[in-house]
Parts: structure tokens; C-alpha cells; sequence
């Protein structure tokens, strides 16, 4: 890792420490190569990569996604998650039946 990214021990907000409270193998990355940062475990086979964080820098959202996404709650975000895009399909089915019902008046109200 030596010359394309370095570990984060210790930071402004002290995140990396809090990451340290959630999982005491976490370690923080910065991955000059793919210009990102990582959330590490040490405890994890084959790779030690757990997350690439969609953060630029290091604040409260990083901690709150690693605890989103750690192993225990897989059962519950992958519920949120089917959740989620249940209710964003059923908008969208709305939004549509609503188009068609405007079309078809626009196109059948001259008669």
C-alpha cells in the first residue's frame, strides 16, 4: 500500500476512532489511486476492504453508514432497502397511471 494510499489513525472529529468503537478491526484508507476512502477489517477473509465510502472526508455520515452496513444488519437493509424500492415503483406506477388517464381524456374529451 506503501506510495498509493495511506491508513487514517486519527482525525479533526475523531471518526476514525468511533469506527474503532463500532468494530475494533476497522481502519480507515485513503486510496490516493481511486481518490476515495475505505472502511477496512482486519477480521475479514481475503480481502480487507469492508466499504468504499461515498465521502469525501471524514464526518458523522461515515459512522453512521458503517453501522448501517455492518454484517449483523444485512437482514434489516436488504428489508429497507426492498422497502424502499417498493414505495419508489409504486410512485412511479402512479405518476404514470396518472399521465395515461391525462392522454387518454386529453385525447378522447373532443369527442
Amino acid at each position: 500500500m506503501i506510495g498509493t494510499s495511506r491508513i487514517i489513525e486519527d482525525d479533526l472529529f475523531g471518526i476514525a476512532n468511533r469506527l474503532k468503537a463500532l468494530d475494533a478491526d476497522y481502519f480507515v484508507v485513503e486510496n490516493y489511486k481511486k481518490k476515495r476512502l475505505e472502511l477496512h477489517n482486519r477480521a475479514q477473509r481475503g480481502s480487507t476492504l469492508a466499504l468504499a465510502l461515498p465521502y469525501r472526508v471524514l464526518d458523522e455520515r461515515t459512522v453512521v453508514k458503517a453501522y448501517k452496513t455492518r454484517s449483523e444488519r444485512a437482514e434489516r437493509l436488504i428489508a429497507e432497502t426492498e422497502n424502499e424500492n417498493a414505495r419508489r415503483n409504486a410512485e412511479r406506477l402512479y405518476e404514470c397511471r396518472k399521465k395515461i388517464e391525462r392522454e387518454v381524456e386529453k385525447a378522447y374529451g373532443d369527442l
